[in-house]
């Protein structure tokens, strides 16, 4: 089990409060439009965040690796994805 730090748990009661409303395609969007020089976007996130995927590939996403990661001593299972711009 990963240890949550205090910032990382009020992340996570935080995000899963306010889910749904648009904030975190907002904040992609506004990404986006400031880095307007860029041909693509790639993310990782842990394979078992279900909704973290679904929303990346609801925005054009692709899947292009999986690879283990090694953090703060726990083995995760990762996803890298890509948004080609």
């Amino acid at each position: 089990m990963v240890r949550m730090t205090k910032l990382s748990y009020w992340q996570s009661m935080y995000f899963l409060k306010h889910r749904g409303k648009g904030i975190g395609f907002a904040l992609l969007q506004q990404g986006i439009h400031m880095l307007s020089e860029i041909k693509s976007l790639i993310v990782c996130i842990e394979k078992e965040n279900t909704s973290g995927m679904s929303f990346y590939q609801a925005r054009g996403f692709v899947k292009i690796a999986e690879f283990d990661d090694l953090f703060d001593g726990h083995l995760l299972k990762m996803v890298k994805l890509s948004l080609k711009l």
